[in-house]
């Protein structure tokens, strides 16, 4: 005999209702058919009298009174009614972005060790919630709700205790959210403003920042770095965001609106938790990926950098190789850690590298150096894929 929830879709329990059905006699028992419910459908509980709501025969099974409610927070359709309340495996469709599975191993999942960081989803007067998630590395360790119109002084109140330790505080920053963005800055909050509208910086993959940060959050779900989500209506929000892909490819993330048409309430808690982990994608992509991980194989424990900007022109977006840098504006380079290049004719410092030789960008003097391009694949060529990237202005 094997009993259980049907919430996880995979593993032994679920593989007995499904490839290996033909040798087990399977049962299915739905809320609907405990004592508590006999006799009644949904249709039928949603008439019941407010003071019949109570009147269970057993009240250590599943109440009258919970079903009414899930069937309004959840609803026909959504993955946790067909799991929690009809006892059926959850079926998803193919646009949700997180899977029940994945967040049921994370309620499931616990310890990990990391900084600490939070995120802030600020609600308007009259508006739903305002939710705050704090997180040690995948850990969650708070989430709180309020639905007060003016809740600073709770959020400052919950936010003291990790004030000290606190490596960085998202804030959703549109609308309402910069007022409260503003009032903890000015309190010593080591604050981020997120405005999710905004461009994102892989707009190849990604519709604006919204899409880029949900996503990540995704991956991280999908990968088991999420642990302690014990919040029910957390999960149950998660559980409901949609995403598409528009005529460019790109990630969207269904819009507030879209979702209340299809009767969802906005996914307070679930973006103040989206919020929290947002900073945990890598900050430049892929390619800054490819550079940390250039830097680990290569054990590079000290790596050099090159100046804030150019000592010539004054920009700030340099090229880096594997020991040199290179403005891309005026041309003037220089290695890594050490002074600027200067040309040995006329002393100018808008000295640019040309293969294996120096040219001076002032008079036309080239003499001799060595070519930065490195083996393909190596260090100096993921920082400079990297910095490439960097350099160009992705918001315009």
């Amino acid at each position: 005999m094997a009993v259980g929830n049907p919430v996880i879709s995979s593993g032994p329990f679920y593989d007995i209702f499904t490839e290996n059905r033909e040798n087990w006699n399977t049962i299915t028992i739905s809320a609907f058919d405990t004592p508590n419910l006999a006799g009644l459908t949904p249709e039928l509980l949603l008439e019941v009298p407010e003071h019949e709501l109570d009147s269970n025969p057993y009240p250590y099974l599943t109440t009258r009174r919970w079903v009414k409610e899930k069937y309004g927070e959840w609803g026909p359709g959504h993955p946790l009614w067909e799991a929690r309340v009809l006892g059926n495996f959850p079926t998803q469709s193919e646009d949700a972005l997180f899977s029940l599975t994945w967040l049921e191993q994370a309620k499931l999942r616990s310890g990990g060790d990391g900084d600490l960081y939070a995120g802030l989803d600020v609600a308007g007067p009259g508006e739903d919630e305002t939710v705050l998630c704090v997180r040690r590395g995948p850990m969650i360790l708070l989430l709180c709700s309020w639905a007060n119109r003016d809740p600073r002084g709770d959020v400052v109140a919950a936010l003291r205790p990790y004030k000290d330790s606190i490596k960085g505080l998202n804030i959703d920053s549109a609308g309402i959210g910069y007022y409260m963005a503003q009032h903890l800055e000015d309190l010593g909050f080591p604050v981020t403003q997120v405005n999710v509208g905004e461009r994102s910086g892989n707009s190849d993959k990604f519709f604006n920042k919204k899409a880029e940060i949900y996503w990540t959050a995704r991956m991280r779900a999908e990968a088991g770095e999420i642990a302690g989500l014990l919040d029910e209506r957390a999960i149950a929000q998660l559980v409901g965001i949609r995403y598409s892909h528009n005529s460019r490819g790109q990630v969207v993330i269904e819009s507030k609106e879209g979702a209340r048409k299809r009767g969802v309430k906005s996914p307070d808690r679930a973006e103040a938790i989206i919020l929290a982990f947002a900073d945990l994608a890598p900050a430049d992509g892929l390619f800054e990926w490819y550079r940390q991980e250039a830097e680990k194989a290569m054990g590079q424990k000290d790596v050099v950098h090159p100046p804030a900007s150019c000592p010539n022109c004054g920009n700030q977006f340099l090229a880096q190789y594997s020991e040199e840098w290179r403005c891309g504006q005026c041309g003037t380079a220089g290695r890594m850690g050490e002074a600027s290049l200067t040309c040995p004719n006329c002393k100018s410092t808008a000295v640019a590298r040309i293969g294996p030789e120096c040219r001076c960008s002032q008079c036309g003097v080239q003499f001799g150096g060595k070519s930065p391009i490195s083996n393909p694949f190596s260090l100096g060529d993921a920082l400079r894929i990297t910095d490439a990237q960097r350099g160009f202005d992705w918001r315009g």
